[in-house]
């Protein structure tokens, strides 16, 4: 849920913030933030990757077959797999914009070079995008622990 909630933060709150403020101040800010939202994302995926497959998999009594059988398996599997991939993108595709971001002071993000630029643009997409897939995910997870 904290991953979630971070990611409603990002797509709600700070993307259309980002959205409506001129880039000259705009530049600093996502300098000074985004490396942050980046490590904290990181944190909280990862614990909820490796808690969720641990729990499955203790529930599962270590069975990999429970998986691919009846509707609590496959919606296990379909949330997992959706969340891993979520996280996949996150430290490869998001990680290369956060290292760029990294050699910018405050006062070259000013001019706002092209890598904020980039960041700026996936920035006010890719959460939305994320949201629908975390949402996905879990509402799958919700229908396996409690059905319809």
């Amino acid at each position: 849920m904290t991953w979630y909630g971070e990611v409603f933060f990002i797509t709600f709150i700070l993307a259309p913030v980002l959205g409506r403020l001129p880039s000259d101040s705009n530049g600093p800010l996502m300098v000074k933030i985004f490396p942050r939202i980046f490590r904290a994302a990181t944190v909280t995926a990862s614990v909820t990757i490796v808690a969720g497959a641990l729990t499955a998999l203790l529930y599962a009594n270590f069975d990999f077959s429970a998986f691919l059988d009846g509707t609590w398996g496959l919606s296990i599997l379909a949330g997992g797999l959706m969340g891993l991939f979520m996280y996949l993108l996150h430290m490869t595709v998001e990680a290369v914009e956060i290292r760029g971001l990294k050699g910018l002071t405050l006062e070259e993000a000013k001019g706002f070079p092209e890598e904020l630029t980039i960041l700026e643009k996936r920035a006010l997409m890719l959460p939305g995008v994320g949201f629908v897939i975390l949402t996905t995910v879990l509402l799958l997870m919700v229908y396996a622990a409690h059905g319809l």
